[in-house]
């Protein structure tokens, strides 16, 4: 059947890139699948997600159910792309995200930071910014643990740059992760800004978000990230 489509010329895109390159049609559900989204097309159960991403108009891009789903059926099932603090935050764990309470006697090695423990300062969602803060040579220092840090507002936005850093890698290279937890989706870069919208209803947090992320991450880190950084890359991570 696939063979018979790819002779037809009939263009098929893959369910949520949208791409046509290498796509075929799923043969159970007839949806487009690109050979790097195939492993996320079903469940666990081996059934196929009941959604497809289209655009519309001035909505963009959506979800749209691609059959009847059935009540208290599963539609999707995924890791977050990035997990981080919120850019108004408290100190925290950046492994974990504990609040980290006053007389805490704790800190990264690395950069700074107050973790948990060391087991914490080792985990897989703070050891990449970590790694950045060293080589730029930065170390944070922490001191009130019962107020808003500014230093904790570019973590998450950093995490994304890092992510779509690895993305890029990954496409260049053509490599993938064969953990599924850690497999890349290469989805990052196609994030919706609404930049332009959030600049003339949401002025004061525009100036936040300029003053302790994006001058922050160009004046620190922005010599350990290997993409092309520049203001309109990193206001589309924010």
């Amino acid at each position: 059947m696939n063979l018979l489509w790819r002779m037809s010329g009939e263009k098929i895109s893959c369910f949520i890139c949208l791409t046509s390159d290498g796509t075929e049609k799923c043969t159970t559900c007839q949806v487009g699948m690109c050979g790097w989204h195939t492993v996320v097309h079903k469940g666990e159960k081996g059934s196929c997600y009941p959604y497809k991403v289209v655009v519309r108009g001035t909505q963009g891009r959506i979800l749209v159910a691609t059959r009847n789903i059935r009540k208290g059926e599963l539609i999707c099932a995924e890791v977050p792309a990035i997990v981080g603090p919120y850019s108004r935050s408290r100190p925290q764990c950046l492994q974990c995200f504990k609040l980290i309470q006053e007389q805490h006697e704790y800190f990264c090695e690395g950069c700074g930071f107050p973790m948990c423990d060391l087991v914490c300062s080792q985990g897989k969602y703070h050891q990449e910014e970590c790694k950045v803060f060293k080589e730029a040579g930065k170390r944070v220092k922490v001191k009130n643990m019962e107020c808003l840090d500014v230093q904790y507002s570019a973590i998450s936005v950093l995490r994304l740059l890092l992510l779509l850093e690895k993305e890029k890698l990954s496409k260049d290279n053509r490599f993938n992760d064969d953990n599924k937890a850690n497999y890349l989706l290469r989805l990052a870069g196609s994030l919706m800004d609404h930049n332009i919208e959030r600049k003339e209803t949401q002025p004061d947090i525009w100036q936040f978000e300029e003053d302790c992320m994006v001058d922050f991450i160009h004046q620190i880190v922005k010599v350990c990230i290997k993409i092309i950084l520049n203001n309109s890359m990193l206001r589309n991570a924010i």
